[in-house]
C-alpha cells in the first residue's frame, strides 16, 4: 500500500470531522472517507451520480472549494483515482492528474493550510473493493502537524495494545529517525519521520497525558504502541511515516471504528489508557524487540 498526498487549496451529509463514512460506489468501489480534524458541521461529502462530492465552506457559508472524488475499477487489482470540477465552486488551481492505486491504499488529500501557523490539514481516503480489509488511521481531536524530516522518535519502554490489553512490551529504549519493531504476531513495521520508499503518511501520534501513544492501522486492524515517555520531543498530535515490511501470521482482534469526537476518544481509551492489563495476571507480555534502522 501506498500514500499519495495531492495539495488543495482549500453539501451533503453533515459530517464532525473525524467521522468516517464509507460509500459502495455504482463503479463497484469502496470508499471510506474521513474529513480533516475540526470540520465544521456545516462541511461534508456526499454521494453524487459517479463518485462523492465534498465540499468545505467559508466563514459565510458560501464554498472555498468543491470537488467530486471518483474511483473507477481498472481491473482486479487497480482501480483509478481522479477529482472533477464542481460547477459554479472554487475548484484546485491546478487539477491533480489521475492516479492509479491498489486496494487497500491510502490517500492523503492536502485540502487546507491554516493562516499564520501553516500548518495543513488532511482528508483521507481509502479505496478497495468490498472483499477488500480497510481501516483509517483515528484522527486526533485537533489537526495533526506532518513531522519534520529528519526529528528523532524515541521509544521508550513501548508496549503494544489491543484494546486494554498489552500483546507485547519491551525493557529498552531506542531513539533514531527510523525505528523497527517486531510484534510476536510475526508483523514487522518501522516508523520514522521521513519518507521513504514503501512508506506511508498515516501513523498519528497522540500525547494524552505523561504517555505518548502512536496509532497506526494495518488493513483491518488498528495497532496502538504506548511509550513511558514522550517519542516526539514536541508536544501536540503528529503524522508519522509507516512501513509495513513484514506481514503478520496472526491479527489482533480490531480496535473500534471511529466516530464522532466524543465516541472517537471513548474508542480510543483502550488504546492509551495507561493501566493496561497483561494478557496473564502472572506472566509478563511476549517480549516486543525494538532496533535502530540506519
Amino acid at each position: 500500500m501506498k500514500t499519495l498526498a495531492w495539495l488543495a487549496v482549500l453539501a451533503a451529509a453533515p459530517l464532525s470531522g473525524q467521522e468516517t463514512v464509507r460509500f459502495q460506489l455504482p463503479s463497484g468501489a469502496v470508499v471510506h472517507y474521513q474529513p480533516f480534524a475540526g470540520s465544521r458541521p456545516a462541511d461534508g461529502i456526499a454521494q453524487v451520480s459517479g463518485g462523492l462530492r465534498r465540499r468545505i465552506d467559508d466563514t459565510r457559508g458560501r464554498p472555498a472549494l468543491a470537488f467530486d472524488v471518483h474511483v473507477d475499477p481498472v481491473d482486479s487489482s487497480t482501480l483509478r483515482l481522479w477529482l472533477s470540477r464542481v460547477p459554479g465552486a472554487p475548484f484546485f488551481a491546478q487539477a491533480p492528474a489521475p492516479r492509479d492505486l491498489h486496494p487497500g491504499d491510502h490517500v492523503m488529500l492536502d485540502v487546507l493550510e491554516q493562516p499564520g501557523t501553516g500548518r495543513k490539514l488532511f482528508d483521507t481516503l481509502c479505496a478497495g473493493f468490498r472483499s477488500t480489509p480497510m481501516r483509517l488511521p483515528l484522527s486526533p481531536p485537533h489537526p495533526p502537524s506532518t513531522i519534520a524530516a529528519g526529528a528523532i522518535l524515541r521509544l521508550d519502554r513501548a508496549r503494544i495494545k489491543d484494546g486494554d490489553t498489552v500483546i507485547a512490551g519491551s525493557s529498552s529504549t531506542v531513539s533514531g529517525v527510523r525505528v523497527r519493531m517486531a510484534f510476536p504476531n510475526g508483523g514487522e513495521y518501522t516508523v520514522s519521520s521521513e519518507p521513504g520508499p514503501g512508506f506511508r503518511l498515516e501513523a498519528v501520534l497522540y500525547e494524552p497525558g505523561a504517555h505518548t501513544v502512536l496509532v497506526f492501522p494495518d488493513g483491518d486492524t488498528l495497532y496502538g504502541v504506548v511509550c513511558a515517555s514522550a517519542i516526539l520531543d514536541q508536544p501536540g498530535s503528529w503524522l508519522v511515516w509507516v512501513r509495513r515490511d513484514v506481514s503478520p501470521t496472526v491479527a489482533p482482534k480490531p480496535a473500534p471504528a471511529p466516530g464522532f469526537p466524543e465516541e472517537q476518544i471513548r474508542a480510543l481509551s483502550g488504546l492509551i489508557r495507561p493501566e493496561a492489563r497483561p494478557l496473564s495476571p502472572s506472566l509478563p507480555p511476549p517480549e516486543l524487540k525494538l532496533w535502530r534502522v540506519p
